[in-house]
């Protein structure tokens, strides 16, 4: 019975071409005919890396093995099929299942058990070579990068790459790129600028018309004002508009020629941020809420909108109102003015907590408890937390062995194999945790300096700072016709006196309370 088999090539990168699929496909036609094979059908995956079995061509020969019809599936070396071993194992066992097998031109491997050793060495050296491959391509690009030469892929509009990889001016396109910039700051919008270059007969550097996208990214790239900058988007698996941490991107000033000033460019910066965007509903903050209560009533004080003055004199201010008075249901309090009392609010907790001699008593408590905390030999929970880590992968092991024995299916595998992995990966970063405590270096000053700098310049200017004071210090507030009561965490009273009747919206002196002891 003649024996049949299909083809799979695979090439993974710019250095590799067509030729790199004729040589395999003209290497397994070679073996067929040797060792008397059918070949009935040739799948082959373009520019895919074989450590990802996300490869269109793959997946459909593995799903067409489904129904049967050919015996082998034949790869020039087993590197095409596969470099990561997880994946290798899964779908050399799924195709098992259907009674076809993998075979190699040229890794002759036979079912012998010294074969079954060779063959996952050889799969342990593709992983090996394809992420130690990646790591030395990472340092190269890293590598030209910080000499500004060109690492691979289309140049920015405006630029070609000279003989010695550096970037070039292209003056044509880069009189484009400057109108660009032109229409920009003078007020035109990215969908006229795109409309103008299209009818003047301007092309992208893909040779394509301009939408509002490329004007967009246009304005933005820091290239034009002669900044090289390599390594700003995560990774092509996140997609093009995921970015890096500022601390991880290269940039060199002066490293490209520039296009346009540093003036053009700031400018168009400045417009982006300033050019008005679709009307959104303001979200207004309400420090207190939760935290107002009416003397009168019993309800809650909400935040509410309010307004003063006639005509076009007319302005919106924040206001705290009685719920049940907002209602109309009877109550008289009134409502209070809610910059004044969120104001006075913080005032109370700089003035209670946050003196400079209660800063001084708060470092040396938050020393104390980290000397306690940080000083404990914490080597017993690294040592436990390694072990565990160390079973949970000894587990995953044993459930790939029962996997390629038959002994279970491939939703048995993935559904307790994904349970082990998040246990890990919490338990590693439980390990990271205990490790890291051992590096955290505080004293008094820098606790201080933090607790001077959060009463200077946090509670004044950052909300979410705020709401996490007041959630944290004040315990209630209680609204009385004439007066307000602060109740702090502290269990001290602060009183702050607010006129009463006509015009409860103004604030008399805060009475201060001793420091803390």
């Amino acid at each position: 019975m003649i024996k049949t088999g299909v083809a799979y090539c695979r090439f993974s990168s710019d250095n590799q071409r067509q030729e790199s699929i004729d040589a395999q496909l003209r290497a397994i036609r070679k073996f067929c005919k040797e060792s008397s094979i059918y070949l009935k059908k040739i799948f082959i995956d373009e520019a895919q890396s074989g450590t990802t079995d996300k490869r269109d061509d793959f997946q459909k020969m593995i799903s067409e093995s489904k129904e049967g019809g050919w015996d082998y599936v034949i790869v020039h070396k087993l590197d095409r099929f596969a470099r990561n071993r997880y994946d290798s194992a899964v779908y050399r066992r799924k195709l098992k299942e259907h009674g076809i097998k993998v075979l190699s031109v040229l890794e002759k491997l036979d079912d012998s058990p010294e074969a079954i050793i060779l063959e996952s060495m050889l799969e342990g050296m593709n992983e090996y070579y394809s992420a130690n491959l990646a790591r030395e391509v990472n340092k190269g690009m890293t590598e030209n990068a910080l000499k500004c030469t060109h690492n691979g892929g289309k140049p920015p509009l405006g630029y070609d790459v000279g003989p010695d990889k550096k970037y070039v001016i292209n003056q044509h396109e880069a009189e484009c790129v400057r109108k660009i910039f032109d229409m920009y700051c003078a007020g035109y919008g990215f969908n006229t600028i795109a409309s103008i270059l299209n009818n003047e007969g301007y092309k992208t550097k893909f040779d394509k018309k301009f939408s509002k996208n490329s004007i967009h990214d246009i304005i933005i790239n820091e290239k034009y004002r002669g900044v090289y900058v390599w390594g700003k988007r995560l990774s092509k698996k996140t997609g093009n508009r995921v970015y890096k941490d500022d601390s991880q991107i290269i940039r060199v000033e002066g490293g490209l020629p520039r296009i346009v000033s540093d003036d053009v460019w700031y400018l168009a910066q400045s417009i982006k941020k300033t050019r008005l965007k679709p009307r959104m509903v303001v979200k207004r903050v309400y420090l207190l809420t939760g935290k107002l209560t009416c003397s009168e009533c019993g309800y809650a004080y909400t935040g509410s909108m309010n307004t003063k003055g006639n005509g076009d004199k007319r302005i919106k201010y924040r206001t705290y109102v009685c719920g049940n008075h907002k209602k109309g249901l009877g109550c008289k309090n009134k409502s209070i003015d809610a910059d004044k009392l969120e104001e006075a609010v913080l005032s109370s907790i700089k003035e209670v907590f946050l003196s400079d001699d209660n800063i001084d008593v708060m470092a040396k408590q938050i020393q104390a408890k980290l000397d306690e905390q940080l000083g404990a030999d914490n080597s017993v929970a690294i040592d436990d937390l390694t072990r565990q880590i160390t079973r949970m992968k000894d587990k995953m092991n044993k459930l790939l062995d029962l996997y390629l024995d038959g002994n279970i299916n491939q939703d048995i595998l993935n559904a307790k194999s994904n349970g082990l992995d998040s246990d890990i990966k919490i338990l590693e970063a439980e390990l990271e945790k205990e490790k890291s405590k051992k590096n955290i270096i505080l004293d008094q000053n820098k606790i201080k300096k933090f607790l001077h700098h959060l009463r200077d310049t946090y509670l004044k200017n950052d909300e979410e700072t705020k709401k996490q004071m007041v959630n944290f210090f004040i315990y209630n507030i209680t609204i009385y016709p004439d007066s307000v009561k602060i109740t702090m965490t502290c269990d001290k009273l602060v009183n702050i006196s607010i006129y009463g009747g006509g015009d409860p919206t103004h604030l008399k002196e805060l009475l201060l309370l001793p420091p803390i002891t």
